[in-house]
């Protein structure tokens, strides 16, 4: 009798201890809200084409906040939403310019990107998966965030890493 007693405790102990995370208006709370904020971002990128090499560094202040999706005239992306950040580094943002697709999905790599950030605050970007030749990598930790991201082709490269520090 003491272990069926014993292990309903047990049981009641866990089944409480794995509830979700609650707001004080009842709503369950955002896992990517950790992350958001405004960032002292560095971006260094490179560039080939034609024999030419080009880099550059830029200094700017930048934003990470909740993507909601977006529609241009030419094309739009609302596809997982609940799951993406929106990490805006170089404003203003130019929406007629920059876009790519894949899959129907329209997507930015260039002073936006909203890239799928895990609970643990890993970064993918699966709109690239339909080109071959791209790179993304990502992470968010504590205060800090990293990212690089590269194209090539066989007349063409370009690189981008943007470390960033979250401004208090």
């Amino acid at each position: 009798m003491k272990k069926i007693f014993y292990s309903t405790i047990c049981f009641l102990l866990i089944l409480c201890s794995c509830r979700k995370a609650k707001v004080d208006d009842g709503k369950v709370r955002d896992y990517r809200e950790k992350f958001y904020g405004n960032y002292n971002f560095i971006i260094r990128s490179s560039f080939y084409s034609a024999g030419q090499t080009s880099y550059d560094s830029v200094y700017t202040i930048g934003t990470i906040q909740k993507f909601e999706g977006y529609s241009t005239a030419t094309g739009s992306n609302h596809s997982d939403v609940e799951h993406k950040l929106a990490v805006i580094y170089d404003p203003p943002i130019d929406f007629t310019s920059g876009q790519g697709y894949c899959n129907g999905m329209a997507f930015y790599t260039y002073n936006f990107m909203h890239p799928t950030v895990s609970l643990f605050g890993t970064l993918s970007y699966p709109e690239l998966a339909c080109y071959s030749h791209n790179t993304f990598a990502g992470k968010i930790e504590g205060d800090s965030i990293q990212i690089y991201s590269s194209r090539s082709s066989p007349s063409y490269s370009s690189s981008m890493n943007i470390l960033g520090v979250r401004i208090h």
